[in-house]
């Protein structure tokens, strides 16, 4: 993404996170449907309604959703109502992040190697794998990578394991080994840390996480 300025529909925990991702020198403005933010300002950034928002996006800015799920593709249907194009926020984390570690060469490089190795040994639909002597999905893993995808922007891969993560919890809320032979309370919590990172876009980690927690307080 060039310096172009940009609205972030969303004034929530999402667009507060593309905000500091982005600068607010690069953020002209919050939209939002929520009457309660209209007028207010975050970071000393305001918030408009769309219809305000409107008359302001003019000279080539950008409107970036910060929302996911059927709450963002509401924002996209009423961005495409009013003319107005919308970019995905996925697209937008993905080339920030490109971005930031672009300056220097050798980060580039470690970045990328870090990306093609995880990608490489994550089992599909799973999680990320034990170590390369064994090629079974490693819970405890995978969920304490979930809050580092989600940062630079992978969103899609950290739902992906947030969900696995979800269908292998046992009835009483633990989450055992990767040869499912025995609970452990350092691995549930680190499940849980990826799941608490991931509930925004995964729903249903709500219930999951309320498990797991009572689990480890017993």
């Amino acid at each position: 993404m060039d310096d172009k300025i940009c609205f972030l529909f969303g004034a929530g925990d999402w667009g507060r996170a593309v905000l500091q991702m982005l600068g607010k020198e690069r953020v002209a403005g919050f939209i939002d449907n929520s009457r309660e933010k209209w007028g207010t300002a975050i970071q000393g950034v305001p918030v408009f309604s769309l219809d305000e928002a409107r008359g302001r996006i003019e000279g080539g800015a950008v409107v970036i959703v910060t929302a996911a799920g059927a709450g963002g593709q509401e924002m996209m249907r009423q961005l495409e109502e009013n003319g107005i194009p919308g970019i995905p926020m996925n697209t937008v984390l993905e080339t920030v992040t490109k971005e930031r570690i672009g300056k220097s060469r050798t980060n580039l490089e470690v970045y990328e190697k870090a990306i093609r190795w995880l990608r490489a040994h994550t089992v599909e639909g799973r999680g990320i794998i034990n170590n390369t002597g064994l090629m079974k999905p490693y819970p405890e893993v995978t969920g304490y990578f979930i809050p580092t995808l989600l940062n630079w922007g992978y969103r899609n891969l950290a739902a992906s394991f947030a969900r696995w993560l979800c269908s292998i919890q046992k009835e009483d809320g633990s989450w055992y080994d990767t040869e499912d032979a025995a609970p452990y309370v350092f691995d549930s919590a680190q499940i849980l840390k990826g799941l608490i990172a991931a509930r925004e876009i995964v729903p249903e980690a709500d219930g999951a996480i309320l498990r797991g927690c009572d689990w480890i307080l017993s």
